[in-house]
């Protein structure tokens, strides 16, 4: 009975720790939410209507292999307040690394202040 107690604890306290770590990617700016799931994949959302599912970036080395941000083991997103021709607003990075071997991939996302689009781009970053 102890037992079965403890492990309902820690399993209580890890799942009340899951939507605090899956947020940490995720990017909601005015009318424009955009979720990280699983695999490095990212949903797009305008005005709570998903336009774009389970999106990755891919790419073709050198030797024409495929690069996946889904084989990345690493993702991190940073952002920035951006001014240029298209407007106001923020330049959104998803940086994918670690993968051994390869050079890494960014996505950029642009979100502009009362525009009803955003830009996305994506890179591959040399060693």
């Amino acid at each position: 009975m102890r037992l079965s107690k403890k492990i309902l604890s820690v399993l209580a306290l890890a799942s009340s720790m899951l939507p605090a770590m899956a947020g940490t990617l995720d990017i909601s700016d005015g009318a424009w939410t955009i979720t990280a799931g699983t695999s490095n994949t990212l949903t797009y959302t305008v005005n709570g209507t998903t336009i774009i599912k389970n999106a990755y970036v891919t790419a073709l080395d050198e030797s024409y292999n495929t690069m996946s941000s889904k084989d990345y083991p690493n993702c991190a997103l940073t952002s920035k307040s951006i001014s240029d021709g298209f407007g106001t607003g923020k330049q959104y990075t998803y940086r994918f690394s670690g993968k051994s071997g390869h050079n890494d991939l960014e996505q950029n996302i642009y979100i502009y202040t009362n525009q009803p689009y955003i830009l996305v781009e994506a890179s591959v970053i040399a060693s």
